[in-house]
């Protein structure tokens, strides 16, 4: 079976639509609504359409369409994707294609002869009988991937992503400016001495809210910060960085608060004095000398805007850069497989947490139907203060452990009390794992 013929087989009728429409090719009594027409119809008229492509050009220079650019049409839907995750090869591909709720056939075809051309030659029997038996296109062709070894892929791309190396240096010189740099190598060479222990160490040592000062050293040196397990550390670094930007962020958002109610104050003056100018003319002497000091007030008032609007435009830098950590944490709790059961509003109508809540009223209607495949290989993370009466929350924390449903019990009321917990709760799950 030659290349038109195979592909032509993998198409759906919704494709064969969009290609004669995209290509605007004709198709006998159905010029208009070309999706009424019989799917052999269309299959012939794309069929003739490409083989003289092959042979001959339309008049006036337009050329009949070539199988190339049906191929690359069917790819462009699924490229833009592939491009943006980096993905190294063709499994990985596979896997984006496995998991698309729009899965085409043809269009992993397309993607093979543009992009895989050599596998694509040598298995085209294996093609087509796939496309015969209406299986995934790729069985027998690639090897499946584990689920670990998805998860472990996926972890080391995040993790050597240049954005992590790049902020953690970025904060390294913010400390470096706050603490001085001889101190900062100081603390450099403490924390690395002996690895963990020294680590550990320094931790106890440090205050309380200044423990991402002996963290980012660490993680930097010999690059720790690419390793799946101090992952979790990574994330409490970025946390703690976090609240110390809110901090800036509302500092900055009072003082320009301030300033502009000052300059308000100052342009209902300066319009005050406008409608009152026939009058302030008859003391022209002193009106003179107020608008030396007010112009002179009022330079001073725009210097001072100046700096604060500087100060405005690095603090939203900054807020730029929380994004990259609010994009981590997500994926961090996608990795893990993390679902957070709580009432609290403040957390289902989050946006950090949106896609990963569930209800207790939720969770207690899968345990009384003893259905808990919603739960398979997931972290459940359940705010206590949830539950009114200590009997359901017993009730509910002894069948998990029944079913030996991984589960974690959050206290506290807001969310920065709870992703703590989370992470450390994490944590100590993957060296549990990994020990």
């Amino acid at each position: 079976m030659n290349d038109i013929n195979l592909l032509l087989r993998a198409l759906t009728k919704g494709e064969m639509v969009d290609i004669i429409q995209r290509f605007s090719i004709q198709v006998t009594g159905f010029a208009i609504h070309v999706e009424k027409a019989p799917i052999p119809l269309l299959l012939a008229s794309l069929k003739k359409e490409i083989e003289t492509g092959l042979r001959k050009r339309r008049n006036r220079g337009k050329k009949y369409t070539e199988f190339e650019e049906i191929c690359k049409f069917l790819a462009s839907r699924y490229l833009p994707v592939i491009n943006e995750g980096n993905y190294d090869s063709l499994e990985e591909v596979a896997e984006l294609f496995k998991f698309e709720r729009l899965y085409s056939k043809a269009s992993m075809l397309a993607i093979l002869y543009l992009h895989f051309q050599e596998i694509y030659m040598e298995n085209l029997a294996t093609l087509e009988d796939n496309i015969k038996n209406d299986v995934f296109i790729l069985n027998g062709i690639i090897e499946e991937i584990s689920l670990e070894d998805k998860l472990t892929r996926f972890n080391e791309k995040l993790l050597r992503s240049d954005s992590y190396e790049q902020e953690l240096n970025n904060i390294k010189e913010i400390i470096r400016e706050e603490i001085g740099e001889e101190e900062y190598e100081e603390i450099k060479e403490k924390v690395n001495k002996n690895g963990n222990e020294s680590f550990f160490r320094m931790i106890h040592v440090t205050g309380k809210g200044k423990h991402y000062v002996p963290m980012i050293p660490f993680l930097l040196e010999e690059k720790r910060y690419t390793n799946n397990k101090y992952a979790p550390l990574l994330a409490k670094v970025l946390l703690e960085i976090i609240k110390q930007r809110k901090i800036i962020e509302k500092d900055t958002n009072k003082t320009l608060d301030d300033t502009r109610e000052t300059l308000v104050k100052v342009t209902g003056i300066l319009k005050k004095e406008q409608e009152n100018y026939s009058y302030l003319k008859k003391e022209h002497a002193v009106l003179k000398q107020r608008n030396n000091e007010m112009q002179i007030n009022l330079s001073e008032l725009s210097q001072e805007l100046l700096k604060q609007k500087q100060h405005l435009e690095k603090s939203s830098e900054q807020f730029d850069e929380l994004k990259t950590v609010v994009a981590f944490i997500k994926h961090l709790l996608k990795e893990k497989q993390v679902i957070l059961v709580s009432n609290e509003t403040h957390l289902l109508e989050n946006v950090l947490f949106g896609d990963f809540v569930i209800d207790v009223e939720t969770l207690n209607y899968h345990i009384k139907k003893k259905d808990t495949r919603l739960f398979d290989d997931k972290v459940l993370c359940i705010t206590r203060v949830s539950y009114p009466n200590t009997e359901k929350w017993r009730k509910h924390s002894n069948y998990l452990k029944q079913q030996m449903i991984q589960y974690c019990e959050l206290s506290g009321y807001v969310i920065e009390e709870y992703i703590p917990q989370m992470l450390e709760f994490l944590y100590k799950r993957e060296r549990e794992v990994k020990w």
